[in-house]
Protein backbone atom coordinates (compact mmCIF):
# COMPACT_ATOMS: atom_id res chain seq x y z
CA UNK A 1 0.00 0.00 0.00
CA UNK A 2 1.58 3.21 -0.66
CA UNK A 3 1.99 6.29 1.84
CA UNK A 4 -1.07 8.13 -0.26
CA UNK A 5 -3.40 4.94 0.13
CA UNK A 6 -2.64 4.66 3.89
CA UNK A 7 -3.12 8.23 4.26
CA UNK A 8 -6.61 7.79 2.69
CA UNK A 9 -7.74 5.01 4.63
CA UNK A 10 -6.79 6.33 7.88
CA UNK A 11 -9.02 9.42 6.63
CA UNK A 12 -11.66 7.52 5.64
CA UNK A 13 -11.53 5.11 8.60
CA UNK A 14 -12.03 8.34 11.26
CA UNK A 15 -15.16 9.96 11.74
CA UNK A 16 -14.27 14.37 11.86
CA UNK A 17 -16.45 17.27 10.91
CA UNK A 18 -14.56 19.55 8.37
CA UNK A 19 -15.73 23.31 10.22
CA UNK A 20 -16.43 24.59 6.69
CA UNK A 21 -19.07 22.54 5.98
CA UNK A 22 -22.07 23.86 7.71
CA UNK A 23 -24.79 21.76 8.63
CA UNK A 24 -27.84 21.69 6.05
CA UNK A 25 -25.89 23.77 3.44
CA UNK A 26 -25.95 22.51 -0.24
CA UNK A 27 -22.79 21.46 -2.06
CA UNK A 28 -23.39 22.17 -5.06
CA UNK A 29 -20.84 21.10 -8.04
CA UNK A 30 -21.86 20.57 -11.98
CA UNK A 31 -21.28 17.49 -13.71
CA UNK A 32 -18.68 17.72 -16.48
CA UNK A 33 -20.92 16.53 -19.39
CA UNK A 34 -23.26 18.97 -18.33
CA UNK A 35 -23.90 19.79 -22.28
CA UNK A 36 -24.46 23.59 -21.20
CA UNK A 37 -27.21 22.56 -18.44
CA UNK A 38 -24.98 24.10 -15.08
CA UNK A 39 -27.93 23.27 -13.21
CA UNK A 40 -26.81 19.62 -13.81
CA UNK A 41 -24.49 18.50 -11.25
CA UNK A 42 -23.64 16.65 -7.87
CA UNK A 43 -25.42 17.86 -4.40
CA UNK A 44 -24.07 17.19 -1.32
CA UNK A 45 -25.80 17.95 2.58
CA UNK A 46 -24.95 17.14 6.20
CA UNK A 47 -27.48 17.26 8.39
CA UNK A 48 -26.89 18.13 11.96
CA UNK A 49 -26.49 14.88 13.14
CA UNK A 50 -24.01 14.00 10.47
CA UNK A 51 -25.61 11.94 7.87
CA UNK A 52 -24.49 12.84 4.29
CA UNK A 53 -27.47 13.46 1.74
CA UNK A 54 -26.70 13.51 -1.95
CA UNK A 55 -29.05 14.69 -4.81
CA UNK A 56 -28.07 14.77 -8.42
CA UNK A 57 -30.07 17.32 -10.37
CA UNK A 58 -31.16 15.37 -13.48
CA UNK A 59 -34.88 14.31 -13.36
CA UNK A 60 -34.54 10.79 -13.42
CA UNK A 61 -31.77 10.13 -10.03
CA UNK A 62 -33.57 10.23 -6.70
CA UNK A 63 -31.78 11.15 -3.41
CA UNK A 64 -29.40 9.01 -1.62
CA UNK A 65 -28.16 8.98 2.31
CA UNK A 66 -25.49 7.41 4.10
CA UNK A 67 -26.15 7.49 7.90
CA UNK A 68 -24.03 7.71 10.56
CA UNK A 69 -22.83 4.38 11.72
CA UNK A 70 -24.56 5.08 15.30
CA UNK A 71 -28.11 5.42 16.24
CA UNK A 72 -29.71 3.41 13.16
CA UNK A 73 -26.39 2.73 11.90
CA UNK A 74 -24.88 2.82 8.51
CA UNK A 75 -24.14 0.52 5.89
CA UNK A 76 -21.46 2.48 4.47
CA UNK A 77 -19.22 4.39 6.82
CA UNK A 78 -16.66 5.24 4.53
CA UNK A 79 -18.55 6.21 1.92
CA UNK A 80 -20.54 8.60 4.24
CA UNK A 81 -16.83 9.91 4.92
CA UNK A 82 -15.78 10.15 1.72
CA UNK A 83 -18.61 12.06 1.33
CA UNK A 84 -17.50 14.55 3.65
CA UNK A 85 -14.20 15.10 1.82
CA UNK A 86 -16.03 15.44 -1.53
CA UNK A 87 -18.57 18.55 0.21
CA UNK A 88 -15.25 20.26 1.24
CA UNK A 89 -13.23 19.37 -2.22
CA UNK A 90 -16.97 20.91 -4.67
CA UNK A 91 -16.48 24.25 -1.97
CA UNK A 92 -13.09 24.51 -2.41
CA UNK A 93 -13.66 24.14 -6.41
CA UNK A 94 -16.37 26.57 -6.39
CA UNK A 95 -14.24 28.95 -4.37
CA UNK A 96 -11.39 28.60 -7.05
CA UNK A 97 -13.31 27.73 -10.19
CA UNK A 98 -16.76 29.62 -10.13
CA UNK A 99 -18.95 29.52 -12.53
CA UNK A 100 -17.94 26.58 -13.90
CA UNK A 101 -17.89 26.20 -17.60
CA UNK A 102 -18.58 22.58 -18.87
CA UNK A 103 -17.87 21.28 -22.57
Amino acid sequence: MSEMEEKIKAILEDYFWIKDIEPMQPNFRTQDDCEGDMASGINVTFSPDGDAWVRTEQPIVESCRFRMPMKGGGASPRTRTALMILAYAIKLDNEENNPRFCN
